[in-house]
């Protein structure tokens, strides 16, 4: 057998214990406010940055109408989530949610699911509030929402459109065993952090 010809394991294993430290970046300690400081929330916890690697990887293998509806809508409905918390409004284990996001968009990819534009992005918003709603929980004043909102917004956009490079650029160089691996290592992460 060749060596490192399953390197599933090797690479789920050095994902989890290397975002282990770190469940999830919403411990409340950051002082949230301003653009900047929306542009780097999303990459304060892992389980934000696969999850939007995850969409975009996943966008690209969808029709062509969704290279633009499901990045928008991810950043739209992040935003309305986050507006969401800073007005009072109240969502049940919103943690709970965003580890099933991560587990849900790995047997996505594991499964080469192949959606609809409009229940892709049902589900994907849904998910994406979600996220947004604990991204405003480190924001303490609400007329910060435009700045950091939009903060976040471009970075969780960026973040998408390098997943969808790399969906792209797998689709060329190793489809099968690409999305295979990404989503065992997303789907693995989430079951992770939902047992934590």
């Amino acid at each position: 057998m060749r060596p490192f010809a399953r390197p599933e394991k090797p690479l789920v294993a050095s994902l989890l214990l290397a975002f282990s430290a770190g469940v999830c970046g919403h411990s409340g300690e950051m002082d949230a406010a301003g653009f900047a400081s929306g542009v780097l929330h999303p990459l304060s916890g892992p389980d934000h940055v696969l999850v939007m690697l995850a969409a975009g990887i996943w966008t690209s293998r969808l029709r062509a109408a969704a290279l633009w509806l499901l990045p928008l809508g991810f950043a739209g409905m992040m935003v309305a989530g986050a507006a969401f918390s800073l007005y009072g409004g109240s969502l049940p284990a919103p943690e709970l949610a965003i580890a099933l996001s991560l587990a849900v968009m790995g047997i996505v990819l594991v499964g080469r699911c192949q959606l609809k534009v409009f229940p892709a992005l049902v589900m994907v918003g849904t998910f994406a509030f979600f996220h947004g709603y604990v991204h405003a929980e480190d924001l303490a004043d609400p007329s910060e929402l435009i700045a950091y909102g939009g903060g976040f917004s471009l970075s969780s956009l960026l973040l998408q459109g390098f997943g969808m490079g790399l969906g792209f650029a797998a689709k060329t160089h190793a489809p099968t065993q690409f999305f295979r691996l990404f989503g065992i290592a997303c789907a693995g992460f989430g079951v992770y952090l939902l047992a934590s």
